[in-house]
């Protein structure tokens, strides 16, 4: 029977939450902040002049992290594309279905007279 959760457990998976996004949400606010208010003083989570300038950056193909960083996603979208297709062509074929696996597989049981590993 499933136990119900309380409000220990609540309340551990929220800090749990909080300490797994917290960072993703530091690395977003980065995102919006221009490369001097990265750099000066104390850092603040909330950016000062929010700008899109990185992203322009970032997405412009003429520049060259731009350029780097468009070949990497295209290269990053293609493989899993290709690692997709392949698992559902293996799963919708049979082998990742359990065809192979150990309980399909023919059994040989040895007693302790017969074993391979006695050297009688």
């Amino acid at each position: 029977m499933r136990q119900k959760m309380g409000p220990a457990h609540w309340a551990g998976f929220v800090l749990i939450l909080i300490w797994c996004l917290l960072p993703v949400a530091w690395i977003v606010s980065l995102s919006f902040k221009s490369i001097a208010e990265t750099t000066v003083g104390s850092p603040q989570f909330l950016p000062k002049d929010a700008t899109w300038d990185n992203y322009k950056t970032l997405l412009d193909y003429d520049n060259p992290a731009g350029h780097d960083f468009l070949l990497a996603l295209r290269n990053s979208f293609g493989i899993s594309i290709i690692e997709a297709h392949h698992s559902a062509s293996a799963r919708f074929f049979g082998c990742a279905s359990g065809l192979m696996s150990p309980s399909s597989l023919p059994k040989k049981t040895y007693s302790a007279r017969s074993s391979p590993i006695s050297s009688a």
